[in-house]
């Protein structure tokens, strides 16, 4: 790449709104700004979504943002060439979002319609990505880039200082909501004329040579092939688990104070069996109630995962959730985080089966096609740790399916597969 491409990025309109924006936050709120990522934002997301979900009956928050977020990273992606490129303008760009979120939690609807107003921004962006990768060396394409994400931090800078008046005001927050929701048919309107600014730039009527509108087509098929990919991957696991299992941990993770686990972990009799890689087996930890067995499981996790020699996935069963005691659910969450840690692409076939997994006539052929599905996707690993807490909570029957499951995976020898397991005796 040309050296010639970091002066099209001026610093200093991403310092000064980084700073407008960042001038009245609490030492709490700039913590959350400086560290914010694409991965904090949709778990924030998924929180507020189920804060709101029962007045709520709009599409999930995170599948409204994710045109928006994924827009957003791929700028990042192709602007990685800068060694700043991160604290320069993606920082502000994450960080802004992720504090304008926080702010509109408190305002029921409104978050809602914050939502919705970024959802639209994001319906803007996409075709920008194609640009980014073609002409990644146009100096004047760079700088239109640069200013249409740079509105992006200016609105929400305008959107914060809506909800901040609204804390402070005694005022009814739908008159001070008003004003701000016409204003941002400027701000559309301005991200409409970016996006033409860099099709302008792009050359799409006359700076194009024949090859480049080729690579344009080209380029478009590709990114409408890797969209029906990506979605399709999002359907399967969406299938096979909301989720839950991450939710869960970060809440145990929480209440978890450093150190609690080590015990587990420097036990020599622990010790030996983690580290004789050439065979698989089960480690069981039993205890009384209330002894701390989730949140021992959750340090256990969180040593392997930082490991990073296995693939690694676990659940949580909840007798306070029943649909956390069902064998589909438990299957189909550790065969999502199998899948998460592989580069593959999701077939049409796959899909199929595994729809045809879930319309099974019983709850046991369902168990029996997904168990098959877990062992597969177990092999394509050299190593497999999984995390099974409070399997006393599951019936008799869940239970033993289980212990049958555990079993079979272990006999097989094409993968050296840990389970450790905690559970009432």
């Amino acid at each position: 790449m040309s050296a010639h491409r970091v002066d099209a990025i001026p610093a200093q309109p991403w310092a000064l709104a980084k700073a407008r924006f960042m001038s009245d936050l609490s030492d709490q709120e700039k913590n959350l700004f400086e560290k914010a990522t694409l991965e904090n934002i949709f778990y924030g997301a998924s929180v507020a979504e189920k804060k709101h979900k029962a007045e709520s009956k709009t599409r999930a928050v995170h599948d409204k943002m994710r045109p928006l977020l994924e827009a957003v990273e791929d700028y990042g992606k192709a602007m990685d060439v800068f060694s700043n490129t991160y604290s320069l303008a993606l920082a502000p760009i994450w960080g802004s979002i992720r504090v304008l979120l926080q702010y509109a939690l408190d305002f029921g609807k409104y978050y809602e319609k914050i939502v919705d107003i970024l959802a639209r921004i994001g319906d803007v962006l996409p075709r920008f990505r194609i640009y980014e990768r073609l002409f990644p060396d146009h100096e004047r394409l760079v700088l239109a880039l640069a200013n249409a994400y740079l509105d992006i931090v200016k609105f929400c800078t305008d959107a914060k200082a809506v909800f901040t008046e609204g804390k402070k005001s005694r005022k009814p927050f739908k008159l001070i909501w008003k004003p701000f929701s016409k204003r941002f048919d400027v701000y559309l309107y301005q991200f409409r004329m970016h996006q033409k600014e860099v099709e302008r730039e792009a050359g799409v009527s006359h700076m194009i040579e024949s090859k480049q509108e080729r690579e344009i087509e080209q380029a478009n098929r590709e990114l409408q092939e890797r969209n029906m990919k990506a979605e399709r991957r999002r359907r399967v696991l969406a299938r096979l688990s909301a989720g839950e299992y991450q939710v869960n941990h970060y809440k145990t993770r929480g209440v978890r104070i450093d150190g609690t686990g080590d015990w587990v972990l420097n036990d020599p009799l622990f010790s030996a069996w983690l580290q004789d890689t050439g065979s698989s087996g089960c480690f069981c930890c039993f205890g009384i109630p209330g002894s701390g067995k989730t949140v021992l499981a959750s340090a256990i996790i969180d040593s392997m995962i930082a490991r990073d020699d296995s693939a690694v996935a676990y659940y949580y069963c909840d007798y306070a959730n029943p649909k956390t005691l069902e064998m589909g659910a438990i299957v189909g969450s550790l065969i999502r985080q199998l899948i998460e840690k592989l580069e593959l692409d999701i077939t049409d076939q796959f899909e199929e089966e595994l729809i045809e997994c879930y319309e099974a006539v019983s709850p046991s052929l369902m168990c029996d096609s997904l168990t098959k599905l877990l062992h597969r996707f177990i092999l394509e690993f050299n190593s497999v740790f999984l995390v099974l807490d409070g399997i006393d909570e599951l019936s008799r029957q869940n239970q033993s399916a289980i212990h049958q499951i555990v079993s079979k995976a272990l006999d097989r020898t094409d993968c050296t597969l840990k389970v450790f397991l905690t559970s009432r005796r």
